[in-house]
């Protein structure tokens, strides 16, 4: 990956940053995520006010989104080839508040030269805000719209319209001095399935406190995760869909390990 980041005084930047990506000897061939010969991962114009308090740019192109833990939004670190999204963005700072506003369209991965393209089957769109709190410790809200012209799941195939609410309270792990770091966070989806309701929901922990004091610097933690999943209603779909997540969602590699997958 090779980026060119350009300023133009303090108002106008424009950001390109090109991807390339093979994948060799895998039995069946490379899937569209592991394999990229060469495409735009980023390529945006943004125009705003100095940066600082009480800002706000409006972004507009190819970027890549990356939020909170990555359980729902993240760049798809895993896989070869990272995710990106074509849209706008509007990212403001009041005092102590980070606010994003985005609406957009995920990139359809197909492996060759510069074929990528906007999904016109799927719209994403939503608002991300961050505080911060004393103790070093986050606090993020966040609303998140999911529109799927064909979404897929054992059911059936719909359109699914998905509206995501969420709260995330975090401190990082020590690095200092000893102490305690946690992640907490919880979300409740709903919307439409063709004619079905949608009704899910998750709740994702873990815990931990890091010796810095010792040899080796150990930390012990403990997660607990659940997510709904569907149940016998015939007209309310209960699977919670995980949006965008990253490769390792949970800390464990998606196509392996447990928790949410992806709808097709």
């Amino acid at each position: 990956m090779l980026y060119f980041d350009l300023h133009y005084g303090k108002h106008v930047r424009t950001f390109v940053e090109l991807k390339s990506g093979i994948d060799s000897y895998r039995i069946g061939g490379p899937r569209p995520i592991d394999e990229k010969k060469l495409d735009f991962q980023a390529g945006f114009l943004e125009v705003g006010t100095s940066s600082g308090e009480n800002s706000v740019k409006l972004r507009v192109g190819r970027q890549e989104l990356e939020y909170g833990s990555g359980r729902l939004i993240d760049v798809r670190e895993g896989p070869n080839v990272r995710l990106s999204f074509d849209g706008f963005m509007v990212k403001s700072k009041i005092e102590s508040w980070q606010l994003d506003g985005f609406a957009v369209r995920p990139d359809l991965d197909n492996p060759g030269f510069f074929d990528n393209a906007p999904n016109h089957a799927v719209g994403f769109w939503g608002g991300y805000a961050t505080h911060g709190l004393p103790q070093n410790t986050s606090l993020e809200l966040y609303y998140l719209g999911l529109d799927r012209k064909k979404g897929t799941f054992e059911r059936g195939t719909a359109q699914e319209l998905r509206h995501s609410l969420g709260a995330r309270i975090s401190r990082p792990i020590a690095t200092e001095a000893p102490g305690w770091d946690f992640d907490y966070e919880g979300l409740w989806q709903f919307g439409t399935f063709g004619s079905d309701n949608i009704q899910a929901w998750t709740v994702a922990t873990e815990t931990g406190y890091r010796f810095t004091n010792v040899h080796l610097k150990p930390r012990f933690s403990a997660k607990a995760d659940i997510s709904s999943g569907d149940h016998t209603s015939p007209h309310t779909l209960g699977t919670f869909n995980p949006l965008f997540p990253k490769g390792n969602y949970f800390g464990v590699l998606a196509t392996t390990g447990p928790g949410p997958k992806t709808p097709k």
